[in-house]
């Protein structure tokens, strides 16, 4: 990244940072984001959800008369054979 880049992105995980209240000496990591992320209610997130979509449709941002579909697909961790006596 260059500076304007990494300007941007500074100031927008603050205001990520204040949105969220999340602690001003909390270290970014794993543990920090589960401890977030587990307060996120289900209703809430879907409150949000219906109002991002609101918005998306009034901004012409969707098309409620096209339908769209994401498929991802994830490799099982399977511990193959490696080797003949394994098998």
């Amino acid at each position: 990244m260059d500076c304007r880049e990494l300007e941007y992105h500074q100031e927008d995980a603050r205001i990520c940072d204040r949105f969220l209240k999340i602690d001003d000496g909390c270290r970014y990591g794993f543990q920090m984001y589960q401890k977030y992320i587990s307060k996120i209610q289900n209703d809430s997130l879907d409150e949000l959800l219906m109002v991002l979509n609101k918005i998306a449709i009034e901004e012409c941002l969707e098309d409620i008369n096209q339908f769209r579909q994401d498929y991802t697909l994830v490799e099982p961790g399977i511990c193959y054979p490696t080797n003949n006596l394994l098998v």
